[in-house]
């Protein structure tokens, strides 16, 4: 009896974790680009931002100075590239860049078109997640913005999700596995000690017994109910 209910419980938190654990990763996920897009945002709507992609690209220029700071706001987030329509950089880390046409313009193609998406590229540095998003002043597309962040950041995340699932886990199966060994224990002392085996066989000891007697056996309890005959 112990050994099933310990299984059981076993089986049952495992696989009810491992159902959490892909539900939080794919929230912390969602909530990864979301900031990133949120942040993609903001920079399209700044005024300085707009008006700076009407003249040519510089180092020094408000671009490169606005994005710089923000940078700096935000811990999360590595790298934030404004582009004209051109795929001229206005705005980088590195500002050597600046004026430069940006490398991944085949993955660029879509942003140009006006559509905002996530992009996921494997790099020897590790995970690089970027949100490419249309800067539109009214109806017209002066270029896009380049939100990126190196993957360490949410692997991080994911590390500390894994590590308290793998604690909650481990406090689950002490507890679930001592109420099992206590609601065993309590089970066998009703049966007297006997394990459910030794039960199966003992009855179909007793059936063939009585089945095997000659004489008619009747058996009723105390209120005149019968339980038993053959």
């Amino acid at each position: 009896i112990i050994l099933w209910v310990t299984g059981i419980i076993t089986i049952s938190a495992t696989v009810t974790l491992a159902l959490c654990v892909g539900m939080l990763l794919r929230y912390a996920n969602r909530a990864f680009e979301k900031n990133l897009f949120e942040v993609a945002e903001s920079v399209t709507r700044m005024p300085e931002i707009l008006e700076g992609l009407r003249h040519p690209p510089s180092s020094d220029g408000i671009i490169q100075r606005r994005t710089g700071r923000m940078i700096e706001s935000f811990a999360y987030i590595d790298m934030i590239v404004v582009c004209n329509m051109k795929g001229e950089r206005y705005s980088h880390p590195n500002a050597s860049l600046i004026g430069i046409v940006y490398r991944d313009m085949v993955t660029a193609a879509k942003v140009r078109r006006g559509q905002q998406f996530i992009s996921e590229t494997i790099r020897p540095y590790g995970l690089l997640i970027r949100s490419f998003t249309p800067i539109f002043d009214g109806d017209e597309q002066l270029g896009f913005v380049v939100v990126s962040a190196v993957g360490s950041k949410i692997e991080f995340e994911r590390y500390q999700i894994y590590s308290a699932s793998f604690v909650f886990l481990i406090v689950g199966l002490a507890i679930g596995n001592l109420c099992s060994v206590l609601l065993s224990r309590k089970i066998k002392g009703m049966l007297l000690g006997l394990e459910p085996d030794d039960l199966a066989r003992l009855y179909k000891e007793h059936t063939g017994m009585v089945e095997a007697m000659h004489e008619g056996v009747i058996a009723v309890n105390t209120s005149g109910q019968i339980r038993m005959s053959n």
